[in-house]
């Protein structure tokens, strides 16, 4: 029989530090904005605004401006963001609101992030849904071709 070592607390977090490697703070994003069928900006920008979300507070608005969002996204112009904005807003996984300040002299957005999709979306809603959708794709196509790799059976004299 093996001997029982006493493992000190520091032997301990050692240990976890390197299987855990390092953390930093992150934003989870819905598997239903990935599989949505939407240009990869679109996503990258649901993504830098939902990083705005304050979990402090008890809603998802948000209210970067255009300019801040595009220096994200590394584009030149605050004004680039907007078609990666309106695909956001058809498959709701946002909403624009728009507020005026300065004496109503200026105009901003405030954007309310969906985290769930709504009701009626009629994509993917997790990546199992994808996978599965995938395997049936690939086993009709692998079915397809073995149909065609057959030799036609031979006609029946009458």
């Amino acid at each position: 029989m093996g001997t029982i070592r006493e493992v000190s607390a520091a032997e301990i977090a050692e240990q976890l530090e390197v299987q855990l490697g390092r953390r930093a703070p992150f934003t989870q994003v819905g598997d239903w904005v990935l599989l949505a069928p939407i240009r990869n900006q679109a996503k990258v920008l649901y993504w830098a605004l939902s990083a705005h979300i304050n979990q402090d507070r008890d809603n998802t608005e948000v209210w970067p401006s255009q300019d801040t969002l595009a220096e994200l996204l590394r584009l030149s112009d605050g004004r680039k963001i907007r078609p990666f904005l309106k695909e956001l807003e058809a498959i709701e996984a946002i909403k624009v609101r728009k507020i005026r300040s300065g004496g109503g002299m200026r105009q901003r957005s405030i954007y309310v992030v969906h985290q769930t999709p709504p009701p009626e979306f009629g994509g993917f809603e997790q990546l199992s849904e994808f996978y599965k959708a995938r395997k049936a794709k690939i086993e009709a196509a692998q079915t397809e071709q073995l149909e065609l790799e057959l030799p036609a059976e031979p006609k029946k004299a009458a």
